[in-house]
């Protein structure tokens, strides 16, 4: 089996690949040279929104939601509209995307739009590439790894930390090394917890037990609005 995780992070991306017994991470800088280095991969989950609505939500967006409950219910903030996707300005993008749709940007949603836009640019110019690279949100999946229990506490704090790796640890008793080897790096341990949590629903994906998410729907690019678990 070949297959990864992938989560944004202050490097670019940081994938997290199993090959048969072999487990390895990597920082790629940009979403081609992540491709390019995964090469014939099964499936590759990665944490950034694929599909990109016109208008309103996704509908996977709001069953995701309704699965993690308060408060972590708030960590899938509503994806931004396609037509605001290459806006670097906060002020632009927020009144763009007020006027077609009646709500305001959120700041998460912006801080992440040049990854969104750097992976529909590449889906949308190649849609089959959607068979291998899947959508995935790690609180879901830590949600439904957990036995449908989210996770209590939220991601950057020390008791996070604590539930999320008993779950990673009981599979991958080799994270302790892969932490270690990230001192210093472009990314950080809850990054690579993301990872991991990516990992496990690429696995699934492969093993046909993964699940998805919501009533399944396409952008007008094409690519089909869905969330794995």
């Amino acid at each position: 089996m070949h297959v990864a995780g992938v989560d944004g992070c202050r490097g670019g991306w940081l994938c997290l690949e199993e090959k048969g017994d072999t487990l390895r991470t990597f920082v790629a800088g940009s979403f081609d040279q992540l491709l390019d280095y995964l090469g014939d991969a099964a499936v590759i989950t990665i944490d950034v929104p694929i599909g990109l609505p016109d208008s309103g939500e996704r509908p996977c967006d709001p069953v995701a939601r309704q699965l993690l409950r308060a408060p972590r219910a708030s960590s899938v903030f509503p994806v931004p509209i396609r037509t605001v996707a290459l806006e670097r300005d906060y002020q632009t993008a927020c009144a763009a995307h007020r006027q077609v749709d009646g709500r305001a940007l959120s700041r998460q949603a912006f801080a992440i739009l040049p990854k969104i836009s750097e992976v529909d640019f590449r889906l949308s110019a190649k849609p089959e590439l959607q068979q291998r690279v899947r959508e995935i949100h790690p609180e879901v999946c830590f949600a439904v790894w957990n036995n449908g229990v989210p996770m209590k506490h939220r991601k950057t704090l020390p008791l996070s930390r604590v539930e999320r790796e008993r779950l990673i640890d009981g599979m991958w008793p080799d994270r302790p090394r892969l932490l270690a080897e990230c001192r210093g790096s472009a990314y950080e341990a809850d990054d690579l917890n993301d990872a991991f949590a990516a990992l496990w629903t690429a696995k699934r994906i492969v093993a046909g037990t993964a699940s998805v998410l919501g009533p399944q729907g396409s952008d007008s690019h094409g690519l089909r609005m869905e969330m794995w678990a």
